[in-house]
Order: C-alpha cells, then sequence, then structure tokens
C-alpha cells in the first residue's frame, strides 16, 4: 500500500522544514522519525491479517482504525506548539500586510509598486499558512469549533467539482460522478467540508501530472454507511512509495520540489475530519492510483 497527495510525489524528503518537524516530533514523542513506530506497528498489524485471511476484512478495518488513532495522537503532540507559532507569526503578518497596503493607496511609481505589490503578495500567502497551521492546531488547543449546519454531501461535492471541473478537464483528467441517492444528511461547517474536498481534489491532479500510459481518471463517489456518508476520491495515479505510507499526514512533510508545496493539504484534510468526528483511510497500488475515503457520521449521529 502506497499514497499519495497534493504535497506528495515520488522523490526526496522535506528539506530543512520537514527537518525541523523531526525535531519537534522527537521532542515531544520521543520519536526520532515521524511514523517511526508506527510503521512497524502497522506491519506487524498486517502480518497478523495474513495469519488469518477468514478475518481479513475485519482486521483490515483495526488496522485502519489503528493507523488513524496514532495520526490523532501524533498530531495532537505536535498541536499545542504549533499554535502557538502561527500565533506568534500572525500578529507581524497582519501589520506587513495592512501598511503595504496604505502604501499602495499613494501615488508611487511602478517600480514601487510592483515592489510593494510582491510584499503584500506573498505575505498573504504566508498568512494562509498561518491560517491553515491554526486549523491543524485547533483541536489542541480547545477552540470551538466552525459553526456547523445541515449539509447534503452530494450538493457539496457536485459544487466543488463544477468550479474546479474545467482546470481538470483542460489537462487532460476525465472527472465522473457517483452519487448514492439515498445519502443521509451530514452535519458539518460547509466552508471546512468544501476545503477538504479542494484539497483531496488538488491531490488527485497533482498525483495524475505525470500518467501517460493510460487514461487520466478521476472519480468522486458517495455512499451510505452505518453511522452516517461516506466520501471517496478515486485517482488513476502513479501512487507513492511504501516509506511515505505513515508520514503524510505529518505537518509540512513533502516530497514534492521545493517552493511546490507546503506539506500541509492532508494534515488539513485529517484534522478537519477528525474534528468533525469523522475518520480517513487510504488505499494505492504503484502505477494503480489511489482512493481516499472519508466517513462522516450523520445528522442523528452527531
Amino acid at each position: 500500500m502506497t499514497l499519495d497527495g497534493s504535497d506528495i510525489a515520488d522523490g526526496g524528503g522535506g528539506g530543512t522544514v520537514g527537518a525541523r518537524v523531526s525535531e519537534l516530533l522527537e521532542a515531544t514523542t520521543g520519536e526520532s522519525e515521524p511514523g517511526a513506530t508506527g510503521r512497524e506497528g502497522l506491519k506487524q498489524d498486517q502480518e497478523r491479517v495474513l495469519e488469518t485471511p477468514h478475518r481479513g476484512e475485519d482486521a483490515s478495518r483495526d488496522i485502519s482504525r489503528e493507523q488513524h488513532l496514532r495520526r490523532v495522537e501524533r498530531l495532537s503532540s505536535l498541536g499545542t506548539l504549533i499554535g502557538g507559532v502561527a500565533h506568534e507569526l500572525n500578529n507581524p503578518l497582519t501589520a506587513v500586510v495592512g501598511f503595504a497596503h496604505l502604501m499602495l493607496m499613494d501615488e508611487r511609481p511602478a517600480e514601487d509598486r510592483e515592489m510593494l505589490e510582491t510584499i503584500a503578495r506573498e505575505a498573504e500567502r504566508a498568512a494562509k499558512i498561518v491560517a491553515d497551521l491554526r486549523i491543524v492546531a485547533r483541536d489542541s488547543q480547545q477552540e470551538p469549533p466552525a459553526a456547523r449546519s445541515a449539509i447534503d454531501l452530494n450538493e457539496l461535492v457536485r459544487h466543488v467539482v463544477g468550479v474546479r471541473r474545467p482546470l481538470l478537464e483542460t489537462r487532460g483528467i476525465m472527472v465522473s460522478e457517483d452519487f448514492a441517492h439515498d445519502l443521509p444528511t451530514i452535519q458539518a461547517s460547509r466552508a471546512q467540508l468544501e476545503q477538504v474536498v479542494v484539497n483531496l481534489l488538488m491531490n488527485a491532479e497533482h498525483a495524475l501530472e505525470g500518467v501517460r500510459a493510460r487514461p487520466r481518471e478521476l472519480v468522486l463517489r458517495t455512499r451510505p454507511t452505518p453511522l452516517g456518508a461516506a466520501l471517496h476520491v478515486i485517482d488513476s495515479g502513479a501512487g507513492i512509495r511504501r516509506e511515505h505510507i505513515d508520514r503524510i499526514f505529518d505537518p509540512f512533510f513533502t516530497t514534492r520540489a521545493p517552493g511546490e508545496g507546503t506539506g500541509l493539504g492532508l494534515t488539513l484534510v485529517h484534522s478537519i475530519v477528525t474534528e468533525h468526528g469523522g475518520s480517513l483511510r487510504v488505499d494505492s497500488e504503484p502505477d494503480r492510483g489511489t482512493e481516499f475515503v472519508i466517513d462522516l457520521p450523520g445528522l442523528e449521529a452527531t
């Protein structure tokens, strides 16, 4: 099993930021490498499944739940630290953006305006990263959740896909929808759930970039579950190496080229889904693609 994501591609590790996160994990959890213990535990779990094939399906679900709990525990150990850093960065970035826009209100030479616009744009990009970090840290800081309402998951996914479909199709990606008609209503923050879907679509888009020998396909599927509803995002991308399987949800972990990703896409997805009482699992094979499955509780279960 391998995984892919918007911040994941075949290649090297996460650079200096990834090294810093490794240091933080060692300080907070005692693990010198994020997920090292988790990968060993996963190997043992898989061996148990092979030893009891008649119970394989139930054991696979147990493994998924155990992996999910490990990720939650690891992210929680970083949450307070990340939240403090995000708070300290937010105030100076707000000042930089504000003063840059104030200066742009005055008449200035074209060269000066171009530099000020660059300052404002890059500071706003940094502020967006800080905002994402605050979402990751929210559970650990016990902040109140975002306002929630009854959500038709089919309608929400259809809306997000409709916005991004033209871009996906211009890149040769065939998008298919397979929505269940009897899907239970869920209770969620619409803005946050839209962010989850957008991030997963971006994951699929990046995973499909290098595909040449087969069609670039992306399927979005919804299905009812005993407790609520599930969203499946399936792509025919390349997948990634096995050694990254337990690290892709760690903040800042990325194997993409420098400057092409923050390493927060899947971390945000995991944090938002967990905050909503749901779970996230992944199934992927090299050269066959990846399937992300998000399970969310129904309105009656929340």
